[in-house]
């Protein structure tokens, strides 16, 4: 199946590490023409794996990392200070590129996940939680009905890239994310559906994750709003 907009990065790392068959390379090559979010995650993950390759090329082996002139033994001739700050440097390098990686091996492992069926696709997805933590964030929320709702955005050549995290929002229901402009102009974001009991409610106490992308750009965003398919808000999100 091609690969949708709701979820731009679900195949994306496995692409990029080699680990999509020939069947789903070709196809999820055929849906980036076309789409900009998955083509441009594409590019940036490939920037990565290339840093990856150039570290196991030229960078030291495990022990060297291992190893610093403090813990080198009595016996063991001091190492020049610019060695030691190379090294360090290096380790810093090694320990952001695996995080990378981590990133990487928890987004496959949910691709998996999802393909299989076996969970919710909705459920706290690494990429919308990481936007969450490092994007613009806004908040809004219904006292009324007890809704809360966070906003993680990221600007990008294509548009925004969006992430939303909801609480209090109680199923069955079909709802969707709305970005909207300056200038009144609507666009829906993504959408999903609420299983009962529902999402940051008592019996289900974790919250609704989802993103998604907009083409309209971060200066001409004013607002966004959650709606039932009946067309009931929710919540509203001023940015």
């Amino acid at each position: 199946m091609t690969p949708s907009h709701l979820e731009p990065r679900r195949e994306v790392g496995a692409y990029v590490l080699g680990a999509l068959d020939a069947d789903e390379a070709t196809e999820l090559e055929s849906h980036m023409r076309s789409c900009t979010m998955c083509a441009e995650e594409t590019r940036s993950l490939s920037e990565v794996a290339s840093l990856l390759a150039e570290f196991a090329a030229t960078g030291p082996d495990l022990d060297e990392l291992a190893g610093t002139p403090e813990t080198a033994g009595a016996g063991a001739a001091p190492a020049p200070l610019t060695r030691m700050v190379r090294l360090r440097r290096r380790r810093r390098q090694f320990l952001m590129l695996a995080a990378s990686v981590a990133m990487f091996a928890s987004g496959l492992a949910l691709g998996g996940v999802l393909r299989d069926g076996s969970d919710e696709s909705h459920q706290n997805p690494p990429w919308a939680a990481h936007l969450l933590m490092v994007g613009e964030q806004h908040r809004g929320e219904n006292p009324a009905a007890g809704i809360t709702a966070q906003i993680g955005l990221e600007d990008k050549k294509w548009g925004t890239h969006i992430a939303l995290e909801l609480r209090g929002v109680a199923g069955p229901l079909e709802c969707r994310l709305v970005a909207v402009s300056t200038d009144g102009l609507r666009h829906t974001v993504t959408g999903w559906k609420v299983p009962e009991p529902g999402y940051g409610v008592p019996g289900a106490p974790d919250s609704l994750m989802v993103h998604g992308g907009s083409s309209m750009s971060r200066s001409e965003l004013d607002r966004f709003e959650v709606i039932t398919r009946d067309g009931r808000q929710l919540v509203a999100i001023d940015v």
